[in-house]
């Protein structure tokens, strides 16, 4: 036990040693103590601290603090007894905070160094249009403002993705009733979208949330399902795994962009930014959820994995 114990001591993930059922916490490593927030190694893991949850062809996902990882897990038969190790890594496709951070930190400095330029392009072109006289011109004047405002309503958008704080805080949580959330959020949809949009509670139940997040977050999801597909798009709520919100639409993800779609700037659409997705993930770590997505070649799901933490 004392070699293993050096062992995981050196690996930079989370990672911990239990008993066989991942109740008894034997031992941890630095990087997992500092994600407990504790230096003892007697603290129940499951249903207190981790939450496993089992799904996507087998993969194992982990709730820690309000985080997530993948987990990798293995038996381990020492002399006395039989032990579990359970790693926690990165995962895969999902930018993990400090990504997040550094494309934050690129947006604001984009944003500082265009807001000025333009403003002042923009200052010279009203002096501009004052002094004019040619009505021919200032429909030429009115078509640079129209440019002018598409790059600022552009750069709105990024200043919303570079507001959002990354990481979970629960100081606005309160009780939502999830199908008079849903029926309120999709009564603002043209009626058109909205006769697209197909409902499926599985029931209606109350979950405990940030309710400005959760509507950003299924906005974001549904805006891209309808804009992505003709045809209608699911809205469904299962109880699976302590809640499950899965928006579907018909169609599939284009391979050049499946493994990085949240990244900012990645999109097929060239009127789009790219960066609603980035927002979502920001909106999700504020909750303390998760979002998978799934391609069959045939529809496109996002599932927003509801926490399984308290």
């Amino acid at each position: 036990m004392t070699v293993l114990k050096q062992y995981i001591d050196g690996v930079s993930n989370p990672v911990f040693i239990t008993d066989r059922s991942y109740k008894i916490l034997l031992h941890s490593n630095p990087p997992a103590k500092n994600e407990l927030n504790s230096d003892t190694n007697t603290k129940l893991v499951l249903d207190e601290h981790i939450k496993l949850l089992h799904q996507r062809s087998g993969a194992v996902y982990v709730e820690l603090n309000h985080k997530w990882y993948q987990a990798a897990t293995q038996d381990i038969e020492l002399e006395d007894k039989s032990v579990k190790i359970l790693e926690l890594r990165k995962i895969e496709g999902i930018p993990d905070n400090e990504t997040l951070d550094s494309w934050k930190s690129m947006i604001a400095v984009m944003l500082h160094r265009l807001r000025s330029p333009l403003t002042g392009i923009n200052g010279y072109l009203d002096m501009l249009e004052d002094e004019n006289k040619d009505e021919q011109l200032n429909k030429r004047f009115e078509a640079i403002h129209k440019g002018f405002n598409n790059i600022y309503d552009l750069m709105d958008e990024l200043e919303i993705l570079y507001n959002i704080p990354t990481g979970f805080d629960d100081s606005k949580f309160i009780e939502v009733e999830l199908e008079a959330f849903i029926e309120r959020l999709i009564i603002n949809y043209e009626p058109e979208l909205r006769e697209r949009i197909t409902i499926n509670l599985e029931q209606n139940i109350t979950i405990n949330t940030n309710p400005e997040w959760l509507k950003n977050i299924i906005s974001i999801l549904l805006d891209n399902a309808l804009q992505h597909s003709e045809s209608s798009v699911k809205l469904i709520y299962s109880l699976d795994n302590n809640g499950q919100i899965t928006v579907q639409n018909e169609g599939s993800l284009p391979l050049k962009i499946s493994n990085k779609i949240y990244h900012p700037f990645v999109t097929t659409r060239a009127t789009n930014l790219g960066i609603g997705l980035t927002k979502a993930i920001l909106y999700v770590q504020q909750i303390g959820g998760i979002i998978f997505h799934s391609d069959d070649n045939n529809s496109v799901s996002f599932t927003l994995q509801l926490p399984l933490l308290n």
